[in-house]
Protein backbone atom coordinates (compact mmCIF):
# COMPACT_ATOMS: atom_id res chain seq x y z
CA UNK A 1 0.00 0.00 0.00
CA UNK A 2 1.00 3.69 -0.13
CA UNK A 3 1.06 4.91 2.79
CA UNK A 4 1.13 8.40 4.27
CA UNK A 5 -1.20 9.97 1.35
CA UNK A 6 -4.54 10.32 3.96
CA UNK A 7 -5.01 13.76 5.33
CA UNK A 8 -4.51 13.98 9.11
CA UNK A 9 -5.82 17.27 11.16
CA UNK A 10 -4.99 20.37 10.97
CA UNK A 11 -5.53 23.52 8.77
CA UNK A 12 -3.36 24.74 6.31
CA UNK A 13 -3.07 27.94 7.51
CA UNK A 14 -2.43 27.11 11.11
CA UNK A 15 0.59 24.66 9.74
CA UNK A 16 1.79 27.57 7.71
CA UNK A 17 1.84 29.84 10.74
CA UNK A 18 4.03 27.12 12.52
CA UNK A 19 6.33 26.48 9.54
CA UNK A 20 7.14 29.10 7.33
CA UNK A 21 7.70 33.37 8.13
CA UNK A 22 3.83 34.16 7.57
CA UNK A 23 2.46 36.17 9.81
CA UNK A 24 -1.73 35.97 11.15
CA UNK A 25 -2.53 39.20 9.84
CA UNK A 26 -0.84 37.77 6.09
CA UNK A 27 -2.83 34.62 6.67
CA UNK A 28 -6.15 36.94 7.77
CA UNK A 29 -5.67 38.82 4.77
CA UNK A 30 -5.87 35.91 2.73
CA UNK A 31 -8.30 34.53 3.82
CA UNK A 32 -10.45 37.63 3.51
CA UNK A 33 -9.56 37.34 -0.44
CA UNK A 34 -10.55 33.70 -0.57
CA UNK A 35 -13.79 34.50 1.38
CA UNK A 36 -14.35 36.96 -1.37
CA UNK A 37 -13.04 35.56 -4.30
CA UNK A 38 -12.89 31.85 -4.22
CA UNK A 39 -9.74 29.78 -4.86
CA UNK A 40 -7.38 27.92 -2.92
CA UNK A 41 -5.48 29.75 -0.10
CA UNK A 42 -2.06 28.37 -1.15
CA UNK A 43 -2.29 29.99 -4.06
CA UNK A 44 -3.51 33.45 -2.68
CA UNK A 45 -0.65 33.12 -0.69
CA UNK A 46 2.08 32.58 -3.03
CA UNK A 47 0.44 35.28 -5.23
CA UNK A 48 0.83 37.91 -2.74
CA UNK A 49 4.70 36.38 -2.26
CA UNK A 50 4.03 35.96 2.20
CA UNK A 51 4.91 32.33 1.05
CA UNK A 52 7.31 30.23 -1.23
CA UNK A 53 6.27 27.02 -2.68
CA UNK A 54 8.49 24.65 -1.17
CA UNK A 55 6.95 25.93 2.27
CA UNK A 56 3.63 25.25 1.06
CA UNK A 57 5.02 21.61 0.07
CA UNK A 58 5.88 21.54 3.23
CA UNK A 59 3.11 22.48 5.07
CA UNK A 60 0.86 19.99 2.87
CA UNK A 61 3.29 17.27 3.88
CA UNK A 62 2.49 17.80 7.73
CA UNK A 63 -1.30 18.05 7.15
CA UNK A 64 -0.98 14.42 5.33
CA UNK A 65 1.80 13.15 7.76
CA UNK A 66 4.23 12.58 5.33
CA UNK A 67 7.97 12.72 5.91
CA UNK A 68 9.69 16.23 4.33
CA UNK A 69 13.35 16.15 2.91
CA UNK A 70 15.50 19.29 3.37
CA UNK A 71 18.72 17.07 2.61
CA UNK A 72 18.23 14.84 0.02
CA UNK A 73 21.74 12.59 -0.64
CA UNK A 74 21.92 10.94 -3.94
CA UNK A 75 25.48 9.84 -3.24
CA UNK A 76 24.04 7.22 -1.17
CA UNK A 77 21.37 6.10 -4.03
CA UNK A 78 22.38 3.18 -5.52
CA UNK A 79 22.52 4.13 -9.08
CA UNK A 80 21.14 0.21 -10.62
CA UNK A 81 17.78 1.40 -8.88
CA UNK A 82 16.94 3.71 -11.22
CA UNK A 83 17.98 1.37 -14.17
CA UNK A 84 14.41 0.37 -14.80
CA UNK A 85 13.16 4.03 -14.94
CA UNK A 86 14.35 6.80 -17.84
CA UNK A 87 15.76 9.95 -16.78
CA UNK A 88 12.85 11.81 -18.96
CA UNK A 89 10.31 9.92 -16.69
CA UNK A 90 12.21 11.11 -13.67
CA UNK A 91 12.40 14.12 -14.77
CA UNK A 92 8.93 15.04 -15.72
CA UNK A 93 7.31 12.96 -12.60
CA UNK A 94 10.28 14.38 -10.21
CA UNK A 95 10.07 11.26 -8.92
CA UNK A 96 13.05 8.98 -7.60
CA UNK A 97 13.17 5.69 -6.04
CA UNK A 98 16.41 5.91 -3.04
CA UNK A 99 16.50 2.01 -1.60
CA UNK A 100 14.36 -1.12 -2.19
CA UNK A 101 14.94 -3.22 0.77
CA UNK A 102 13.32 -6.54 2.47
CA UNK A 103 10.13 -5.96 -0.12
CA UNK A 104 9.51 -1.93 0.59
CA UNK A 105 10.12 0.31 -1.95
CA UNK A 106 10.89 3.77 -0.71
CA UNK A 107 10.60 6.64 -2.97
CA UNK A 108 10.81 10.23 -2.75
CA UNK A 109 8.86 12.81 -4.70
CA UNK A 110 8.13 16.24 -5.18
CA UNK A 111 4.59 16.45 -6.05
CA UNK A 112 2.48 14.32 -3.38
CA UNK A 113 -0.46 14.00 -5.47
CA UNK A 114 1.08 12.41 -8.43
CA UNK A 115 -0.23 8.85 -7.33
CA UNK A 116 -0.41 7.84 -11.47
CA UNK A 117 3.91 8.16 -10.69
CA UNK A 118 3.65 6.07 -7.61
CA UNK A 119 0.98 3.41 -9.18
CA UNK A 120 4.00 3.54 -12.15
CA UNK A 121 6.61 2.68 -9.52
CA UNK A 122 4.24 -0.32 -7.91
CA UNK A 123 3.57 -1.87 -11.17
CA UNK A 124 7.37 -1.85 -12.19
CA UNK A 125 9.04 -2.74 -9.84
CA UNK A 126 6.12 -5.27 -8.25
CA UNK A 127 6.18 -3.54 -5.06
CA UNK A 128 2.60 -3.00 -3.56
CA UNK A 129 4.90 -1.38 -0.29
CA UNK A 130 5.68 1.99 -1.26
CA UNK A 131 6.81 4.24 1.39
CA UNK A 132 6.74 8.06 0.23
CA UNK A 133 8.94 11.29 1.15
CA UNK A 134 8.84 14.72 -0.33
CA UNK A 135 11.13 17.36 -1.31
CA UNK A 136 11.32 20.42 -3.27
CA UNK A 137 11.42 20.45 -7.08
CA UNK A 138 14.75 22.32 -6.81
CA UNK A 139 16.31 19.53 -5.00
CA UNK A 140 14.25 16.63 -6.88
CA UNK A 141 15.83 17.43 -9.84
CA UNK A 142 19.48 17.91 -8.65
CA UNK A 143 19.17 14.44 -7.43
CA UNK A 144 17.81 12.98 -10.63
CA UNK A 145 21.01 14.87 -12.26
CA UNK A 146 23.43 13.66 -10.03
CA UNK A 147 22.35 9.81 -9.25
CA UNK A 148 22.03 9.27 -13.56
CA UNK A 149 25.32 10.72 -13.97
CA UNK A 150 26.68 7.95 -11.69
CA UNK A 151 24.51 5.63 -14.63
CA UNK A 152 26.31 7.13 -17.16
CA UNK A 153 29.98 7.12 -16.11
CA UNK A 154 28.94 2.91 -14.82
CA UNK A 155 28.39 2.59 -18.52
CA UNK A 156 31.63 3.95 -19.92
CA UNK A 157 33.49 2.46 -17.05
CA UNK A 158 31.99 -1.18 -18.35
CA UNK A 159 32.76 0.21 -21.79
CA UNK A 160 36.43 0.13 -21.03
CA UNK A 161 36.09 -2.97 -19.06
CA UNK A 162 35.13 -5.11 -22.17
CA UNK A 163 37.61 -5.69 -25.37
CA UNK A 164 37.29 -4.19 -28.86
CA UNK A 165 34.74 -6.67 -29.89
CA UNK A 166 30.45 -5.60 -29.11
CA UNK A 167 27.61 -7.07 -30.28
CA UNK A 168 26.69 -4.10 -31.76
CA UNK A 169 23.58 -5.53 -33.52
CA UNK A 170 20.71 -3.48 -36.18
CA UNK A 171 19.43 -0.42 -35.51
CA UNK A 172 16.85 -0.57 -32.41
CA UNK A 173 14.48 1.30 -31.10
CA UNK A 174 16.25 3.67 -28.32
CA UNK A 175 13.15 3.35 -26.46
CA UNK A 176 13.68 -0.58 -25.86
CA UNK A 177 17.32 -0.69 -24.42
CA UNK A 178 16.96 -3.12 -21.70
CA UNK A 179 19.83 -4.02 -18.42
CA UNK A 180 20.81 -7.00 -20.82
CA UNK A 181 22.33 -5.00 -23.99
CA UNK A 182 25.85 -4.23 -24.24
CA UNK A 183 27.28 -1.08 -22.41
CA UNK A 184 28.28 0.83 -25.41
CA UNK A 185 24.41 0.11 -26.47
CA UNK A 186 22.80 1.62 -23.40
CA UNK A 187 25.38 4.36 -23.53
CA UNK A 188 24.35 5.73 -26.62
CA UNK A 189 20.72 5.64 -25.86
CA UNK A 190 21.35 7.17 -23.32
CA UNK A 191 23.13 10.43 -24.93
CA UNK A 192 20.46 10.11 -27.81
CA UNK A 193 17.93 10.21 -24.73
CA UNK A 194 18.91 13.22 -23.19
CA UNK A 195 19.62 15.48 -26.43
CA UNK A 196 15.86 14.93 -27.12
CA UNK A 197 14.96 15.78 -23.73
CA UNK A 198 17.33 19.18 -23.83
CA UNK A 199 15.88 19.84 -27.52
CA UNK A 200 19.92 19.69 -28.55
CA UNK A 201 19.76 20.16 -32.47
CA UNK A 202 23.30 18.60 -32.45
CA UNK A 203 25.10 15.94 -31.18
CA UNK A 204 29.05 16.18 -30.93
CA UNK A 205 31.11 13.29 -30.35
CA UNK A 206 34.86 14.98 -30.47
CA UNK A 207 37.74 13.14 -29.87
CA UNK A 208 40.64 14.87 -28.67
CA UNK A 209 44.80 13.79 -28.01
CA UNK A 210 43.61 11.82 -24.23
CA UNK A 211 40.19 11.84 -23.81
CA UNK A 212 36.42 12.28 -26.32
CA UNK A 213 33.72 15.25 -25.20
CA UNK A 214 30.04 15.04 -26.19
CA UNK A 215 28.97 18.12 -27.12
CA UNK A 216 25.21 19.43 -27.65
CA UNK A 217 23.74 22.37 -29.44
CA UNK A 218 21.13 24.03 -28.00
CA UNK A 219 19.55 27.06 -29.08
CA UNK A 220 22.74 27.38 -31.44
CA UNK A 221 25.19 27.56 -28.77
CA UNK A 222 27.40 24.31 -27.83
CA UNK A 223 27.41 22.95 -24.35
CA UNK A 224 30.01 20.19 -22.98
CA UNK A 225 28.11 17.42 -21.91
CA UNK A 226 30.51 14.49 -20.71
CA UNK A 227 33.84 14.13 -20.89
CA UNK A 228 35.55 10.73 -21.19
CA UNK A 229 38.62 8.67 -22.05
CA UNK A 230 39.47 8.86 -25.82
CA UNK A 231 39.74 4.51 -25.63
CA UNK A 232 36.05 4.35 -25.66
CA UNK A 233 35.75 6.35 -28.73
CA UNK A 234 35.89 3.68 -31.54
CA UNK A 235 33.33 1.71 -30.00
CA UNK A 236 30.87 4.65 -29.60
CA UNK A 237 31.82 5.72 -32.97
CA UNK A 238 30.71 1.99 -34.03
CA UNK A 239 27.81 1.88 -32.48
CA UNK A 240 26.50 5.00 -34.33
CA UNK A 241 27.35 3.90 -37.45
CA UNK A 242 26.10 1.03 -37.61
CA UNK A 243 22.25 2.32 -36.30
CA UNK A 244 22.93 5.01 -38.74
CA UNK A 245 23.68 2.53 -41.67
CA UNK A 246 26.92 3.75 -42.19
CA UNK A 247 30.08 1.42 -43.22
CA UNK A 248 31.97 1.04 -40.00
CA UNK A 249 35.01 -0.11 -41.72
CA UNK A 250 35.39 3.66 -43.43
CA UNK A 251 37.04 5.98 -40.91
CA UNK A 252 38.29 8.65 -43.01
CA UNK A 253 36.02 9.75 -45.63
CA UNK A 254 32.37 11.47 -44.52
CA UNK A 255 29.22 9.55 -44.26
CA UNK A 256 25.60 11.09 -44.20
CA UNK A 257 23.18 8.55 -42.35
CA UNK A 258 20.12 8.69 -40.14
CA UNK A 259 18.64 7.49 -37.22
CA UNK A 260 15.04 6.73 -37.10
CA UNK A 261 13.21 7.05 -32.87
Amino acid sequence: MMQGLEPSPGRIGELLLKYTSLSQEQLEECVKIQEGEGGRLGDILLRKKYVLPHEIQRALCAQMDLPWLDDLRPQEIDPKLVEKIPINYARQREVLPVSFQDGVLQVVIADPFNLEALEDLRVLYQCPDIRVAVTSSMRMQDAINRVYERVTTGMIQEIEGEEEEYDLEGPIDILDATEDEAPVIRFVNSVLFRAVKEKASDIHIEPFEKEMAIRFRIDGVMHDILRQPKKVHAAISSRIKIMGNLDIAEKRLPQDGRIKI
